[in-house]
């Protein structure tokens, strides 16, 4: 692990949605709160491309500062690179579900796993964040979804 932070890496067209909206949302569902005992691991962070993005981050923090009445630790830093966390870490939630996994892995190997979109959304499916209706009406076609079992 050594001093890594778990993040994600989040592609937008912002012909469709601005860095703002996505901040904001970022923001109403997250504290914000570094936790000091766990490291580096799952500190609040934000990482910038440019100096536009950058600027946009830090007025945005501003902004929820003000709103939730307290700072904001979320770090922003600039963007230098990911590593790929090992398989293992990889939809964890959905991994738990051996029964589910069965018919996935007769279709997908585990950097194909690792970078379906479909799995990610029966993570969040086994996470219960998401529903398999909605599952289900984003992948109207998709034949793996009559497969799986829980």
């Amino acid at each position: 692990m050594g001093d890594h932070t778990e993040c994600l890496e989040v592609e937008y067209e912002s012909e469709i949605i601005r860095l703002e909206a996505l901040l904001d949302l970022f923001w109403e569902q997250h504290s914000g709160k570094n936790h000091p005992i766990r490291g580096n691991q799952y500190a609040s962070l934000l990482l910038y491309s440019d100096e536009m993005e950058k600027q946009i981050m830090e007025e945005k923090k501003s902004e929820w500062e003000e709103k939730k009445g307290h700072p904001i630790d979320t770090r922003i830093e600039p963007f230098s690179g990911f590593t790929t966390a090992e398989d293992y870490h990889q939809k964890y939630m959905l991994k738990r579900h051996k029964r589910a996994m069965k018919p996935i892995y007769l279709e997908m190997n585990e950097s194909d796993v690792r970078d379906s979109t479909l799995c990610a959304r029966l993570n969040a499916l086994a996470g219960g964040w998401m529903s398999m209706q909605e599952i289900k009406e984003e992948f109207p076609s998709e034949k793996l979804l009559g497969q799986i079992r829980w």
